[in-house]
This record gives structure tokens, sequence and C-alpha cells, in this order.
């Protein structure tokens, strides 16, 4: 028969479960935004600039406009990765504080 004590460790290790879940599926679906953008930089760079052997003021005009592109379409995702990262300290200092309250419960419990 399980106990109490290891039924409750058990929905812990499935909440960390969970946990570790959405951090791993955050995790991926920011790289494949980083993925994607670096492609499309990419693609600009093989399919316009070399392909058409762009050169002199053309360049330099299509130059400022891909790193105009690049910062304005990477800073919506850096925004998206810091507050996955933001969210996770968040939830983890509220778990650690949820934790230390219990422990002085089971402290006071005890006396």
């Amino acid at each position: 028969m399980i106990s109490p004590e290891d039924n409750s460790r058990w929905k812990e290790l499935g909440r960390q479960i969970q946990i570790f879940i959405q951090w791993s599926i955050s995790s991926a679906i920011d790289a494949a935004f980083l993925a994607l953008w670096v492609f499309f930089q990419w693609l600009l760079d093989v399919k316009i600039i070399q392909e058409y052997k762009i050169s002199n003021i053309d360049l330099w005009v299509l130059l400022s406009f891909q790193i105009i592109f690049a910062i304005s379409t990477v800073i919506p995702v850096m925004i998206f990765i810091y507050t996955d990262i933001r969210i996770m300290f968040i939830r983890a200092k509220r778990r650690i504080q949820q934790e230390i309250k219990v422990g002085e419960e089971d402290r006071h419990d005890e006396t």
C-alpha cells in the first residue's frame, strides 16, 4: 500500500516532470524562431545579394536595410526568450518560498 508520504513524492515528481516538459517545449519554440531568423538572413544574402551581384551604393543600401531588418526581427524573438527565462525564475522563486513556508510549518508542528 502506498503511504500518503510516498503519494506526495510521486505528485511532486509529476509536477517537476511537467515543469521540465514546459521548459523544453518553450526552449524548442524559442530555438525554432531563432533558426528561422537565421535562415531568412542567409536566404536574403544568398538569393539577393550574391545572386544579383549587387555592388557600390546599392550594396550599401541593401546591407543597411538588411541590418535594420535583422535587428527588427530578432528583437521580438529575444523578448520572448527573455520573457520565458524570467517566468522560469519567478516560478522557481515562488516554489522555493512555498517550500520554505512548508518547512517552517512542519517545524512549528513538531514543537
